[in-house]
């Protein structure tokens, strides 16, 4: 599979050779990291009644999709489908339950959690000031600002306690899926033209969204989702 990636993109580039007009529509495809920040990537678990609750998130993998359309030489249109996992952190949730434990137990308390991961599928589309990578020059830079919607769930987590003397107690807070939200995507990228269409690019952004829902007896609570991504990737110019 990756030898028929690698002939794909070969060919690709070789059909691309002699020609040089100037394309309009282009596609990308990077990977990167999603660095949780701000109040997503902030480790003291707070619970009900809280209102402004902690993502609680590591640092995890993204990808991003996009499909672009130059009206003029330096401006255009683009539309992004963009996907980030973030794992809860365990440490933050077994301090907690180890305190909470400790208060109705006597003795040394034995807390073990089990987490999942924060899964984020964000669909966006906004504008890109600067060249689609194609032209005389080989290395370009681009502004981007990109608004959507963002789904995504709090991630379900198990955990157990027990103590010398023998009692014990373990439950499961099951994911809550919470509604679509809007979402925003701004950042500046880097491309270098490999060929006249094949290009590789780098880009560094910031993405933001509050997510908010109404709890059944407690209230509304509400999460702000907010990252950094580094990506690499490549694109080509149609």
């Amino acid at each position: 599979m990756n030898n028929y990636f690698a002939l794909l993109i070969l060919l690709l580039a070789f059909n691309a050779e002699g020609q040089s007009t100037k394309s309009k529509i282009f596609a990308e495809a990077s990977l990167g990291l999603s660095i949780p920040a701000r109040q997503f990537s902030n480790k003291t678990f707070l619970n009900y009644p809280n209102e402004n609750l902690n993502g609680n998130a590591n640092i995890g993998p993204a990808i991003n999709l996009l499909v672009g359309y130059c009206f003029e030489k330096n401006l255009g249109v683009l539309f992004q489908i963009a996907g980030s996992l973030n794992k809860q952190n365990t440490g933050s949730l077994t301090r907690y339950y180890e305190n909470l434990f400790a208060q109705s137990n006597s003795g040394d308390v034995l807390t073990s959690v089990t987490t999942n991961r924060w899964k984020m599928v964000k669909l966006m589309t906004g504008l890109f000031w600067g060249t689609p990578g194609n032209g005389s020059k080989k290395i370009s830079v681009n502004i981007r600002l990109l608004a959507g919607a963002v789904k995504t769930a709090i991630p379900e987590y198990g955990f157990t306690a027990s103590n010398p003397n023998g009692s014990f107690s373990s439950g499961v807070i099951y994911k809550i899926n919470l509604p679509f939200s809007f979402c925003y995507n701004a950042g500046v990228g880097l491309k270098y033209l490999m060929f006249p269409k094949l290009y590789l690019t780098g880009d560094l952004s910031y993405f933001q969204s509050t997510n908010k829902y109404k709890t059944v007896y407690r209230g509304p609570v509400k999460y702000s989702l907010s990252s950094v991504l580094p990506m690499v990737g490549v694109g080509y110019n149609f």
